[in-house]
């Protein structure tokens, strides 16, 4: 009974995952909602650049976490993330001003690395069933996507009841507040144990991957490239080469991410009963298909439906990816999953420079052309990590 987690602190270590995630899309989903009124504050039109600060800040935490871990407990490293995300926002209110702005969203950004890393990682060591573990890594991506889907709309909430910017960031840290009072009470026991077993592979060690693994890593890295372009240019495609207003060029784009929250909301469903081997090649075709549609397609209603569909599918990929990947190996490392995160996380911020170049020296028609030749090379990955895959077959008969 010493080797196992009572099921009362399963769950809660369990929702301090959710929680995670969750804050993690509260401080980057934010962003528009905050930007005009930074804007009108600091009277400063280019105030976009400054949530560069964010971005660094969460590919640097992602980069380190996995070494942080080796060396401290899961449990100080969860209060220090809490203490950098409150602290900084506490400050920021006191004496807003554009230093304290670049303090705070480069704080809030480690702090979302940290989190988004952490629980990930959490994740795959309190579940050692390979179904149980890919439905819980998949429902973290509910909770991100939820955050997304009502933060934006609270922010504006707020804005319109003459709330300062300042004031919404300090009102989001009740979920780092939240997660520091369920760290405070949970016994992360096991997993510091998982960590002290990782120890002697705390280096990046590429020699010791699979095939399998450096085709996950990669297709990580191009399927969130892929997609964040595709979310980026999608509207101006529909409006400027299609020739449709601007309420129907918005429509595909909040289907979509509608139909991602529906699908994350029913992913424990469709995880329980079937494999991720299955799940992540036949899902991604669907999503493929579904793209070409939206994007070769001009009828209004053939795009609607198919970016419900792409929606519905497209959400089990990244997550799925990154749960795959721990199949690979027993005991898997801090740093494995760190890795994959970093992969796709290169791939997030890389969308926006790889879009912007292609956009410039190509055209907007052969954007969309390169979301499809990335979204087919991460199908050719997928389906080489699946043939490839030395998935431990022992994890499987561990139970819950």
């Amino acid at each position: 009974m010493n080797t196992e987690m009572s099921l009362k602190n399963k769950v809660i270590l369990t929702l301090t995952c959710y929680l995670c995630y969750f804050y993690t899309a509260n401080v980057i989903l934010v962003t528009g909602a905050v930007m005009k009124p930074l804007s009108e504050y600091f009277d400063n039109s280019n105030i976009g650049f400054a949530f560069t600060f964010i971005n660094v800040a969460m590919w640097f935490a992602i980069f380190i976490i996995g070494f942080l871990m080796i060396r401290f407990s899961i449990k100080l490293l969860l209060i220090i993330a809490v203490i950098i995300g409150v602290l900084s926002s506490l400050i920021t209110y006191i004496s807003p001003s554009m230093f304290t702005l670049k303090i705070l969203l480069t704080c809030v950004g480690l702090t979302g690395g940290l989190f988004m890393a952490i629980a990930s990682y959490m994740i795959v060591h309190i579940y050692n069933d390979h179904k149980v573990r890919a439905m819980n890594v998949i429902f973290t991506d509910f909770f991100f996507s939820f955050g997304g889907a009502i933060i934006p709309i609270f922010a504006a909430y707020l804005i319109t009841q003459n709330y300062e910017w300042y004031t919404i960031y300090a009102i989001l840290q009740i979920t780092a507040i939240a997660i520091l009072v369920l760290v405070i009470f949970s016994d992360f026991t096991i997993l510091n144990r998982h960590s002290c077993e990782s120890k002697k592979q705390a280096s990046l060690n590429f020699s010791s991957w699979n095939f399998s693994l450096y085709c996950i890593a990669f297709a990580a890295f191009l399927f969130l490239l892929a997609q964040l372009t595709m979310t980026s240019y999608a509207q101006t495609y529909f409006q400027d080469i299609l020739g449709w207003g601007t309420i129907d060029a918005n429509k595909p784009l909040s289907y979509f991410w509608t139909a991602q929250c529906i699908g994350l909301f029913l992913s424990p469903l469709i995880t329980r009963k079937i494999p991720l081997k299955f799940i992540l090649p036949s899902f991604m075709v669907v999503s493929t298909i579904c793209l070409c549609c939206i994007i070769y397609i001009p009828n209004i209603d053939i795009v609607l439906k198919a970016a419900i569909i792409f929606g519905l599918f497209n959400c089990y990929i990244y997550a799925g990816l990154l749960a795959y990947g721990t199949f690979q190996m027993e005991n898997s490392p801090p740093t494995l999953i760190t890795t994959i995160l970093l992969f796709g996380t290169t791939g997030t911020a890389l969308s926006t420079t790889t879009g912007a170049f292609i956009n410039k020296y190509f055209g907007l028609v052969t954007v969309m052309h390169s979301v499809i030749f990335f979204y087919l090379i991460s199908f050719i990955l997928i389906v080489l990590a699946v043939i490839y895959s030395k998935e431990s077959k022992t994890e499987n008969l561990l139970g819950h």
